[in-house]
């Protein structure tokens, strides 16, 4: 299945949940129900019960879920099980969590740079996307040596790239355009 349809089969339970979540002060309860049955519905094995047809998805969910949620978390995986949607849990919990950073102001980046960034560096560029986005950036930082020099940062879909990788490939498609337009001179 294509991930817009899971996106969009995912979108109504996330923002139920969302709502609810926020209407009764329980959106950092709600937070850790999604973390800990999202690393739960990721099992390999329980994916594979979850697709099978013959397997009621509601007595996976009297199975697995523990006496400790409460009675509105427990009846949100039975909904779940019931529409057999138990499959998109993690699609649902990354959009309540994109629900919940919307409402928060909150705006996540991945920041790679070939080589550890110092804490001055961070704080520098932290200031910089939190002016430029006027949201409260959380920033995780990787190392990624093909980058030879410069940053490549993802904030959502999007990326903004002045690595040294990406402008030699960009010097190297400009070079390899100007040799096909001078094999195509010399040819005419």
């Amino acid at each position: 299945m294509s991930s817009a349809q899971n996106q969009s089969y995912a979108r109504p339970y996330a923002e139920a949940a969302f709502q609810y979540a926020k209407q009764h002060n329980a959106v950092l309860l709600w937070d850790h129900f999604f973390v800990l049955f999202s690393k739960v519905f990721a099992d390999p094995a329980l994916q594979d019960l979850l697709r099978n047809p013959s397997i009621s998805q509601t007595e996976l969910v009297t199975v697995i879920a523990s006496a400790e949620l409460d009675k509105h978390q427990m009846n949100f995986l039975l909904l779940l099980a019931k529409n057999r949607r138990l499959i998109y849990f993690a699609v649902i919990a990354d959009q309540f969590n994109a629900l919940r950073d919307q409402d928060e102001n909150i705006l996540r980046v991945t920041v790679s740079s070939p080589f550890a960034l110092d804490e001055s560096t961070q704080t520098q560029l932290k200031q910089k996307l939190t002016e430029q986005f006027k949201k409260q950036i959380i920033m995780e930082t990787k190392i990624a040596p093909e980058l030879i020099g410069g940053l490549k940062i993802q904030i959502g879909d999007r990326v903004l790239d002045s690595s040294l990788q990406d402008r030699l490939s960009q010097l190297s498609q400009n070079l390899s355009r100007s040799d096909r337009f001078r094999t195509t001179l010399n040819q005419g």
